[in-house]
């Protein structure tokens, strides 16, 4: 039997056209990699939210909230991403220079109801973002022109109910956008007249923005003159609770109490407008009033 030989014909791999390639087949396990990949970095917690130190609680990213929790010193591993910190209520006894380093985002730091004697020198610094700041009922005994440099954003400062003694003359400096300061409940006896300037020019023109006061219950007898011209801002100002001293070294306070617009309160329940505290006219009447709020003080016939 004869036997036709027939060419062979090369067969094309199915689905496959001369002149185009096909794309390699993904193996089976790689879609199910990809897919896990995909959904860690999806279910991943941001930065901010993965950091809250022990033993505080973190609501919201940024924010951390640690207080009543007996905290000795300032927790470590704070987000520089937290925009809010309260630390108050505590037993922290000292701050040391890089405790809140790197928070450049802040701008909330609640300290109160601590035991901090001092603050360092740079301690602040990186908290140009900071507006308000709640430093009551600590021990602080000084605030030097190094203390709160770098706040260039705060607006509210509370040292009030402290052991303040001395206050640097340039301590304000640069707190431009300060518009309240309490420093009631301290020890403090005497200010210079330019304490409370927040920008000076050649260290003679002198401005302070705040507007709103509070130098109440300290060991005042007298205030230096010029201090006040140096604020035409002020709206409210708290003198009540010291022993002032009955001298002419404060006739220009009356002058300058006559002209102000804003109020000043030398008695909690008495300003101005209310049972004329300050009137030039009648100077008698004016030490009648502070008798009244200050049985230790007067400023007497000037």
């Amino acid at each position: 039997m004869l036997r036709t030989h027939r060419p062979r014909v090369s067969r094309l791999p199915k689905d496959r056209c001369p002149g185009t390639t096909q794309p390699r087949k993904m193996p089976a396990r790689a879609p199910c990699r990809a897919l896990s990949v995909v959904l860690i970095l999806l279910s991943a917690p941001p930065p901010a939210a993965r950091a809250c130190p022990h033993p505080c609680a973190c609501y919201v990213p940024s924010e951390v909230h640690c207080t009543f929790r007996s905290l000795a010193s300032v927790p470590a591993g704070i987000s520089k991403h937290v925009e809010r910190i309260n630390l108050g209520f505590n037993s922290i006894q000292a701050l040391s220079e890089t405790s809140f380093a790197g928070l450049s985002k802040l701008e909330l730091l609640m300290l109160h109801g601590n035991n901090i004697p001092s603050v360092p020198d740079g301690a602040l610094r990186d908290l140009g973002s900071l507006q308000v700041f709640k430093f009551s009922y600590n021990k602080l005994r000084v605030i030097t022109a190094q203390t709160l440099q770098g706040l260039r954003s705060l607006l509210r400062l509370h040292v009030d109910h402290n052991e303040i003694e001395f206050i640097h003359p340039h301590a304000f400096q640069g707190l431009t956008a300060l518009r309240l300061l309490h420093l009631e409940g301290n020890v403090l006896h005497q200010l210079h007249s330019g304490t409370f300037s927040t920008f000076s020019f050649l260290d003679y023109f002198r401005l302070s923005n705040i507007r709103h006061l509070y130098l109440a219950d300290n060991r005042l007898r007298s205030l230096p003159a010029g201090m006040l011209q140096n604020m035409p801002l002020l709206e409210n100002l708290y003198l009540h609770g010291n022993p002032w001293s009955c001298d002419c070294d404060m006739r220009w306070f009356l002058e300058w109490h006559g002209k102000s617009k804003g109020r000043c309160t030398l008695h909690p329940q008495v300003s101005k407008g209310e049972d004329s505290l300050v009137d030039r006219h009648k100077l008698s009447e004016h030490t009648r009033l502070i008798r009244k709020a200050n049985a230790a003080a007067s400023f007497g016939d000037l």
